[in-house]
């Protein structure tokens, strides 16, 4: 009974030492949606430029507010700038990271599929978080970041992340339905 009693004890141990040393969880799960998925539900679609991060800590969290310059607007009101909200950030010193939320960079060029901030006006999220922000390079590859996303189909279900993160514009504009060139008006001027 006591060697039992030390097997059970010993193996538990062992269990209980090996679960503390498993890492963390580093993904938030996300159903998949298509880039037509993501059009038929944004209000807003604009292409733009980053031109300013401002970060704060509101209620118990970091976020980061991203002041887009617009380049072309594809759907919803045409403006020459818009506010984003995104959870996550850096305020002071200390650094949230929002896994699966959108990130942008000072001077990014940028595709986003919008939906209006319930709480604020004139302020937007971005739809899907990083499913809804694709980066697009100075010569027209468009990518998308899904790290840190945990893909799911629609039965619940993990899915390969295989969903695409990258297309040529005129592969892009094609999918979206949406002209290449409308889809790159610097080269217009």
């Amino acid at each position: 009974m006591k060697k039992q009693l030390l097997r059970f004890t010993l193996c538990s141990a062992a269990a209980l030492a090996t679960l503390t040393q498993a890492a963390p969880a580093s993904a938030t799960l996300m159903k998949a949606e298509s880039l037509q998925g993501l059009q038929n539900r944004a209000t807003h679609i604009v292409l733009g430029r980053v031109v300013e991060l401002k970060t704060a800590y509101e209620e118990g969290r970091i976020v980061t507010y991203v002041t887009l310059q617009v380049e072309q607007s594809f759907k919803g009101e045409k403006t020459e700038r818009c506010t984003l909200y995104t959870p996550g950030g850096r305020w002071n010193g200390i650094g949230q990271k929002a896994l699966g939320m959108a990130e942008f960079t000072l001077n990014e060029r940028v595709l986003v599929f919008l939906e209006p901030r319930k709480t604020a006006k004139d302020q937007y999220r971005v739809l899907k978080g990083a499913m809804g922000k694709l980066s697009v390079s100075e010569d027209g590859l468009v990518t998308r970041d899904l790290s840190g996303i945990s893909i799911i189909d629609e039965a619940g279900g993990l899915k390969p992340a295989d969903l695409r993160t990258s297309w040529t514009l005129d592969e892009f504009a094609r999918e979206l339905t949406l002209s290449p060139e409308r889809l790159n008006p610097l080269e217009q001027r």
